[in-house]
C-alpha cells in the first residue's frame, strides 16, 4: 500500500479489485502500533466514504470491508 490515509487505502483497494477481483480483497487494520496511521479505528468510516467517492457499489464495499474476511474464515478447516 502506498500511503496511510483513507484516500490511499481506498486507492489500494481499487487497484487490488482491478487486478484480482472484489472477492479477493479485504480491508484489514493495524492499530497495534506496527504502522503509523493518520486516523484511528473510530474513523474507519472515512475509508468507506472514499470507496463510495470512487464509485464502488454498496455490495462491493460490503465484501471488501468484511464479508470477504468472513467467507475466508468460514472456508478454513475446523481444528481437531
Amino acid at each position: 500500500m502506498c500511503g496511510n490515509t483513507p484516500s490511499a487505502i481506498a486507492e489500494s483497494i481499487r487497484y487490488g479489485v482491478k487486478i484480482l477481483s472484489n472477492d479477493a480483497i479485504s480491508q484489514g487494520s493495524s492499530f497495534d502500533g506496527n504502522i503509523t496511521t493518520t486516523f484511528d479505528a473510530s474513523e474507519l468510516i472515512l475509508t468507506t466514504q472514499k470507496l463510495l467517492d470512487l464509485g464502488f457499489p454498496q455490495k462491493q464495499i460490503e465484501k471488501v470491508v468484511g464479508l470477504n474476511t468472513l467467507q475466508f474464515l468460514r472456508n478454513q478447516p475446523t481444528p481437531n
